[in-house]
């Protein structure tokens, strides 16, 4: 089996490596989708946020929810957004839109020149609205036409998202369960802003520096995507086995 850490691992080992890596982070992706699909009732922002989104119903801890939103939005609506501080009924607008996943990335350095690297199995989770993360580093790098409404949707649905998971217990306990662990960070380029991040526990790395950018310029892409570590694959362990196994032992 080929070692993604290894040191000589071949460009023809790299490509087998990488195609192994896109399949199994497309298979993942679609998996998660489909679980965030069926828990979407449970994360619906209307049972947290309520009237401040448009619901008829009373929701207990909205007005909370709205000021601790408020808040979060006050803190990062500076540099690089330059966004009015208050929000409004327009920025809440596009919050019922359903859940969204978007690969992490992150950027490194190779020879001057910054390469986007992918994590094939984290994910930023975030309410559906009409940017990417990407999209958004590259229109606040001055790439593309600035549309500030659609901008601000996508940082208050960031910051609603993290807040509607930290009040959904039941949803977490669940996502646990599958094997999900959930977290938030801020993404590159996006100033203080937070997303939340969900992971699964299939390790990845990233080859040596020459192998990225004998790919990269191979494709002519500066991007690239971690590689699975078949090592840490084999070794992964079963939370529910092991559960059933200390109870067990606590038994007797």
């Amino acid at each position: 089996m080929t070692d993604a850490t290894s040191s000589d691992l071949s460009f023809e080992q790299l490509a087998v490596l990488r195609q192994q890596t896109e399949r199994v982070s497309e298979q993942l992706a679609q998996r998660l989708r489909s679980h965030l699909n069926a828990l979407s009732p449970i994360l619906a922002p209307r049972r947290v946020f309520g009237r401040y989104v448009g619901s008829k119903e009373t929701v207990a801890r909205a007005d909370e929810a709205y000021a601790q939103l408020s808040e979060r939005y006050r803190t990062v609506c500076g540099k690089p957004f330059e966004f009015r501080g208050e929000l409004d009924d327009e920025a809440l607008a596009a919050m019922e839109h359903g859940l969204e996943i978007y690969p992490c990335e992150y950027s490194h350095d190779i020879g001057g020149k910054q390469i986007a690297i992918a994590r094939p199995f984290e994910w930023w989770l975030t309410f559906r609205c009409d940017y990417t993360p990407a999209e958004m580093r590259n229109l606040l790098g001055g790439k593309g036409e600035r549309r500030v409404a659609a901008m601000r949707h996508f940082v208050v649905n960031a910051l609603a998202t993290q807040i509607v998971l930290e009040r959904a217990a039941g949803a977490q306990t669940l996502l646990a369960d599958l094997r999900y662990s959930l977290g938030s960070e801020p993404p590159p380029g996006l100033g203080k802003l937070t997303m939340a991040v969900v992971r699964l526990p299939v390790k990845s790395v990233r080859p040596a520096d020459n192998l990225i950018q004998t790919a990269t310029q191979f494709s002519g892409v500066p991007a690239f995507i971690e590689l699975i570590d078949t090592g840490a694959v084999a070794g992964m362990v079963d939370p529910f086995r092991n559960g059933v196994e200390t109870a067990m032992g606590a038994a007797n």
